[in-house]
């Protein structure tokens, strides 16, 4: 009975990070609006045209470029696994929220080693304005952030005085 009121205590990282995810989740369900721009339509158009086997025919929109492929890979893989509706258009931008949420607790952790300033920083991403309405839009901004954190992640694991100097 110990062991519980320890691992699952309100003061342990691992709950408290557990408990922002669920409250950025409702928060991020609380605010979704729907399909409201032309670059969400034009991703859901292009996913659906992947699930139909059309890919881009008679499309009149933005030139394609490998992000935007990427999203529509994503729309359509969401559209086969959840059916073809709105909720399915933003699962990846707001799974990509969520993971982004995870991913700054240990960029933080790893440049602080400070627990408390990791939460913190999660805490306040999940109540950032913008990640809320980006994490609910069918827009590649939540899959670029979630890349640029990683990114960070990784090099913050560099050994800088290994690197070679410039001279």
């Amino acid at each position: 009975m110990n062991f519980i009121k320890t691992k699952f205590h309100y003061t342990n990282p691992a709950v408290q990070l557990f408990l922002i995810i669920i409250v950025a989740i409702v928060v991020r369900i609380y605010f979704f609006n729907g399909i409201v721009f032309s670059d969400d339509t034009y991703y859901d158009f292009l996913g659906l045209s992947i699930v139909k086997g059309h890919y881009a025919q008679s499309y009149l929109g933005y030139p394609i470029f490998l992000l935007r492929k990427l999203q529509s890979l994503f729309t359509a893989i969401s559209f086969s696994v959840l059916g073809i509706n709105q909720t399915a258009s933003i699962a990846a931008p707001f799974l990509f929220s969520i993971a982004g949420i995870i991913v700054a607790y240990f960029l933080s952790l790893e440049l602080t080693d400070n627990r408390r300033i990791a939460i913190l920083t999660s805490l306040l991403l999940a109540f950032f304005p913008s990640d809320i309405i980006f994490a609910t839009i069918n827009f590649t901004d939540m899959q670029s952030a979630l890349d640029r954190k990683s990114t960070r992640l990784n090099s913050s694991h560099t050994d800088i005085s290994r690197m070679p100097s410039s001279a």
